[in-house]
């Protein structure tokens, strides 16, 4: 078969995938309409699918079964790392989670050990579930490359510069690695599990957690910018109170609205116990207005960061995500607010504001997205 035969058949069987994973069980004539593709092509790759057990018959041996995705027996072994754990899973190709490990990092833990830790996850992971395993995925937070997967830059991270996660890995398992930033795969596991790319033209996430951070996608396609770094708009200049960062400068965005730095002023307007959580956060600022004035300045400044970037991108969707859903949802609000401030009512008036929670599970079901895509495009290298 011809080169650009086989590139037009990979991409035929990425379609037909795709179209059963968004649109669900599919005859083969209503795959072939739906992917423009000839039904003689659709039958032949349908073919190869059910040999590889991607896909199976919802009611095998009738003629002109619809076809489905064989969601359950077809894995993605995944992880996120965070300042403070990492947490190791598998999903399956709907997103959910089959089994889950979490294991606590020191605040001192240097690359090696992280790295180290990460192999001893995915292998154990590897020896228990029960399916195909179609890749591992990691989703790690700063500045990296999708394509070499190597982690240049966390702030949060001690040593975390020019880290070589799939190559590590690479080494250690023969099986497709992908690697990316923590709020890219956010917002990916929003377009592919929660989401149609027909839904929206353009999404704008912005995650307010340890960090602040947002990431882009148009036409479905997530964005890692030039140089890997879009979107890392924790560390523009935010303010002039001298507020150290962990990046090593003061004053970043972070420092004046992510959740520590809300957290900090919070503390000493409430009663013993003090908030520690942004899921605390979200049910103290519902019956204190003193801590409902704290978030509405943090809003504030999030939305003078972000003013800019929707003004450029004029995105139909802003997802806000974070470690929680209330937190998240009790942000919006006063989001919406100071950005009418902040564009002068012109850009916002149809913007659609979404809020979302648990980001590092969200961070996991991104990561295993990549997986399953890069299984779907039978583009990634083992």
């Amino acid at each position: 078969m011809r080169s650009d035969q086989i590139r037009k058949r990979a991409a035929n069987r990425a379609a037909i995938l795709t179209t059963l994973h968004y649109d669900g069980p599919q005859q083969r004539s209503s795959l072939a309409s739906a992917c423009e593709v000839r039904k003689a092509s659709v039958t032949s790759i349908v073919a190869s699918l059910l040999e590889e057990d991607l896909v199976d018959e919802v009611e095998p041996g009738r003629y002109r079964s619809a076809v489905r995705l064989r969601t359950k027996s077809n894995l993605a072994l995944v992880a996120s790392i965070s300042p403070r754990e990492i947490v190791a899973s598998c999903l399956d190709l709907a997103g959910e989670t089959v089994c889950i490990a979490t294991r606590p990092v020191a605040a001192d833990a240097g690359p090696d050990t992280i790295l180290a830790t990460l192999a001893a996850e995915f292998a154990a992971m590897q020896a228990t579930v029960d399916g195909a395993v179609l890749g591992l995925g990691v989703s790690v937070p700063g500045i990296t490359d999708p394509g070499t997967g190597v982690g240049s830059y966390a702030a949060n991270l001690p040593g975390w510069r020019d880290v070589p996660v799939a190559a590590y890995l690479s080494d250690r398992f023969d099986l497709p690695i992908a690697v990316d930033n923590d709020v890219r795969c956010q917002l990916r596991a929003h377009i592919w599990f929660a989401s149609s790319p027909q839904e929206v033209d353009s999404v704008l996430y912005v995650l307010v957690n340890d960090g602040v951070a947002c990431a882009f996608a148009q036409h479905g396609i997530v964005s890692p910018g030039a140089y890997f770094a879009g979107g890392e708009i924790g560390h523009i200049r935010a303010g002039d109170r001298h507020r150290p960062c962990a990046c090593g400068r003061e004053d970043c965005l972070e420092t004046y609205c992510s959740v520590p730095a809300i957290l900090a002023e919070v503390r000493p307007l409430c009663p013993a116990p003090a908030p520690a959580t942004a899921t605390d956060l979200a049910a103290v600022a519902a019956k204190s207005p003193a801590v409902g004035n704290v978030l509405d300045r943090a809003a504030g400044y999030l939305a003078h960061g972000i003013a800019g970037v929707i003004a450029a991108l004029d995105p139909a969707v802003l997802v806000i995500g974070a470690a929680d859903h209330a937190f998240a949802e009790c942000l919006c609000p006063l989001l919406r607010t100071r950005l009418d401030q902040e564009l002068m009512g012109l850009a916002v008036s149809g913007l659609r504001l979404i809020a979302a929670g648990d980001a590092e599970r969200e961070s996991r079901r991104g990561i295993a997205a990549t997986v399953i895509q890069n299984s779907f495009n039978n583009t990634a290298e083992p």
